[in-house]
């Protein structure tokens, strides 16, 4: 599967999970596709954006919902670390959990 994220390493009490820029801006460039296609009223660019935001969903987005429950649990603990930006290829964003959150 395409997996936006990858476990970075786990020590004795936590995990780092590091997220991959080039999916949010596969995201944004889909979004721009369903734009243009729908402002010029050119179908094929809508139908294109559409079946494309699809095998997005299916392939990529639905992965970030593990993560997603992860983060979750362990930010109402307050046992979540983040650094870096999800727009940065050279610093991406990465989350540190509390092990016993995975």
């Amino acid at each position: 599967m395409l997996k936006p994220y990858k476990q970075l390493e786990e020590m004795d009490g936590y995990v780092v999970y590091e997220f991959k820029t080039p999916y949010l801006y596969a995201l944004y460039l889909i979004l721009i596709i369903i734009a243009i296609g729908y402002f010029a009223k050119l179908t094929i660019l809508l139908s294109l954006g559409g079946f494309l935001m699809f095998l997005y969903f299916l392939f990529v987005s639905t992965q970030y919902m593990k993560l997603g429950r992860i983060t979750k649990r362990a930010a109402l603990a307050n046992s979540i670390e983040m650094s870096g930006s999800k727009w940065s290829f050279a610093k991406p964003l990465r989350v540190k959990v509390g092990k016993d959150f995975t």
